[in-house]
């Protein structure tokens, strides 16, 4: 890159897996849009011996956790020789540690291993507690990812319309730097036999209409705001796991939003979008709630959520 940027690094965790190199192509191509460069951080055990050979252990961790970041700066240069890179090594909780570094970044990537790799750093519970804790928003690289398969869509999941100003805002960005459509989703279902009570008793359709007449204005200011996004509505009777899960489909990205909890960095991740960073097909950016609103609630997080087999 030329002049130093003023973005704040993109943080990327590395335990030199294929599902890494993933996440730090994905953080190089990223770091490119938004004129920004990379920060490598891998976590190392603590570990500590009962016998006396703990020094010879601590530099053989060295040099392993050393070999690791240096090949994942080799990924780096291969994608952009022109990508500002630094390296960050430390001994920890992989996901407290990688929060700490972290809390002044502009993004954090993490990757996804198909079904869990034995012995690896980056687990689910890891990506599962940086999403549900960080202060920018994270993103999970799932393991089919490819850098160079665009599709130019990028999905946003909405629920509560009063609090999706930002998010929003931030979904609108998204689609703008990848010259991407945007599709605004809407997913509702009640209950069980509620579901059936308001199939019964309501007009087909006449319940998407009003949810498409709630998105429409708030959705109009965005619009205005990015001429250049074309914007696509959909709102559909669906269990919202399932509606997203299918709509991730040929995405480029699929962004959430966590529930915010008491203090403004306490979040809880329920069923929803435990199941859209274990299973999208695509790359999942979850946002925190300061990026929205201080309680927002954008997608359905909730236990009910989930997908039911």
């Amino acid at each position: 890159m030329g002049a130093a940027s003023t973005t704040p690094f993109i943080v990327v965790g590395t335990d030199g897996s294929p599902a890494s190199e993933r996440a730090i192509r994905y953080a190089v191509a990223e770091a490119q849009r938004v004129g920004t460069g990379v920060r490598l951080v891998h976590v190392s055990p603590d570990y500590t011996p009962t016998t006396p050979m703990l020094p010879l252990i601590r530099d053989d961790f060295e040099q392993v956790g050393h070999r690791i970041l240096q090949e994942g700066v080799a990924v780096v240069r291969a994608a952009a020789p022109d990508c500002e890179v630094a390296t960050v090594r430390r001994t920890g909780p992989t996901a407290a540690t990688i929060l700490d570094l972290a809390a002044e970044s502009h993004l954090i990537v993490l990757g996804r291993d198909r079904h869990g790799r034995l012995g690896a750093v980056f687990t689910g519970s890891t990506t599962v507690g940086v999403a549900g804790r960080a202060r920018c928003p994270m993103v999970s690289v799932p393991p089919d990812w490819e850098p160079d398969g665009d599709h130019g869509r990028v999905v946003v999941g909405l629920r509560a319309p009063a609090h999706a100003t930002e998010l929003l805002a931030r979904a609108f960005d998204l689609a703008e730097t990848r010259g991407a459509r945007l599709v605004v989703l809407r997913a509702w279902q009640l209950p069980g036999p509620y579901d059936e009570v308001v199939e019964a008793r309501s007009h087909p359709g006449e319940r998407a209409r009003q949810l498409e007449e709630e998105l429409d204005p708030l959705v109009e200011r965005h619009r205005r705001e990015h001429p250049a996004v074309e914007v696509e509505l959909s709102v559909v009777h669906q269990q919202p796991a399932r509606a997203l899960l299918h709509a991730a489909a040929g995405a480029d990205l699929l962004v959430l939003v966590r529930r915010a909890h008491g203090l403004p960095f306490t979040a809880h991740l329920g069923g929803t979008a435990r199941t859209l960073l274990r299973e999208a097909p695509c790359p999942v950016e979850v946002v925190p709630p300061r990026e929205v609103l201080a309680e927002v609630e954008g997608l359905v997080l909730e236990r009910a959520g989930s997908v039911r087999p």
